[in-house]
């Protein structure tokens, strides 16, 4: 389980990160594995989607400050896939408040089990709600992502609860960042 857990997660991250593939409906259905040859098929990719080509390498920043907590950046990228039409009446000391919370809660001082894996779908879900409180709308590329991301953690925490998909994602997107900055 622990060889399946490392080859799910690294495929998602490459398809994510590298290769800016987004499959929308990844679950044990549509994943077949071979231990033989230590060989993963992704079936049904029906529901698939890229990130816009000027969000691709931003979302990788994005993704890199969510999973480090570093909020000034977060809010910056939050403002920057903001999509609604009041984008210019959000008070950004208190939306910067509500984030900074978020990040004290799942990545710093006020987490409760620092021992356990940080719960990446459940710091993404309480960013979009603070998103939602402040009249912002996130743009359906980088909510359909994180979503994806979401279901991804789900499958790989099945095969290992003490994967922490936050914390191992962070070299991952610094080792392709360099690539992803000549494009933007």
């Amino acid at each position: 389980q622990g060889q399946l857990c490392s080859t799910l997660y690294d495929m998602s991250m490459k398809m994510i990160v590298r290769d800016n593939f987004v499959h929308g409906d990844l679950h044990g259905g549509n994943i077949l594995y071979s231990e033989a040859h230590q060989h993963v098929t992704v079936l049904d990719a029906g529901i698939a989607t890229s990130l816009d080509g000027r969000t691709f390498a931003p979302f990788a920043k994005f993704l890199h400050a969510l999973c480090s907590g570093h909020t000034d950046e977060i809010v910056e990228y939050l403002q920057r896939f903001n999509e609604s039409p009041i984008a210019a009446k959000v008070d950004l000391v208190k939306f910067k408040s509500d984030i900074q919370g978020t990040m004290d809660r799942f990545m710093g001082p006020e987490r409760e089990h620092p021992e356990l894996p940080v719960n990446a779908a459940d710091m993404f879900g309480e960013v979009m709600f603070s998103m939602q409180k402040h009249g912002m709308l996130m743009k359906g590329d980088v909510a359909s992502t994180l979503f994806t991301i979401s279901i991804s953690e789900g499958l790989i925490r099945q095969l290992d609860p003490k994967f922490d998909v936050a914390r191992s994602a962070i070299p991952y997107i610094l080792r392709h960042l360099p690539m992803l900055q000549a494009e933007e």
